[in-house]
């Protein structure tokens, strides 16, 4: 494997854990309000 195919393929697992986390983040605050 190329180096800038596993570079590549980290950016991209990176950016998706990050959209993971802020959408875990928003269900968990509209959760919350629709609760209240």
């Amino acid at each position: 494997m190329s180096y800038e195919l596993i570079q590549t393929a980290s950016v991209i697992f990176t950016y998706g854990r990050e959209r993971l986390d802020v959408g875990k983040r928003k269900d968990a605050r509209s959760g919350r309000s629709q609760s209240v």
